[in-house]
């Protein structure tokens, strides 16, 4: 289960404590990133299947597996991060840019689209 800080009463100290285990493993990452980036997918799947030890078809997930995923959670935490989902997406809200076309001087038209990313992965 998460451990839940009330703030009031835990020190920031406490809170973003990191542990140090002493290993240096920036090598290995660096490998494995640069391999992702070589290989896309295929080094993603290879890697699950070596640290994760599960053999994936897909990288999506699946209506069935989110559901899954819903009932195994703690009913409690739901609420938590349903109000977290609200105040992540409140605060970059505020960070949306709309972007620019400027075409004041004859023959120059300069700008800037923005669009926001459809799908993003990650693997932590």
């Amino acid at each position: 289960m998460i451990k839940i800080y009330s703030f009031s009463e835990t020190s920031a100290d406490e809170i973003f404590a990191r542990k140090d285990n002493g290993a240096d493993v920036s090598g290995i990452v660096a490998d494995i990133i640069a391999d992702v980036r070589k290989r896309g997918d295929a080094a993603l799947f290879e890697y699950c299947a070596k640290f994760d030890k599960n053999n994936l078809s897909s990288l999506a997930v699946s209506k069935e597996e989110k559901e899954e995923a819903l009932k195994a959670v703690d009913q409690a935490l739901l609420p938590v991060l349903k109000q977290a989902t609200e105040n992540i997406r409140d605060f970059h809200k505020n960070q949306i840019r709309t972007g620019f076309i400027k075409n004041d001087k004859s023959g120059i038209v300069m700008g800037q689209k923005i669009l926001p990313i459809e799908k993003v992965g990650l693997y932590v």
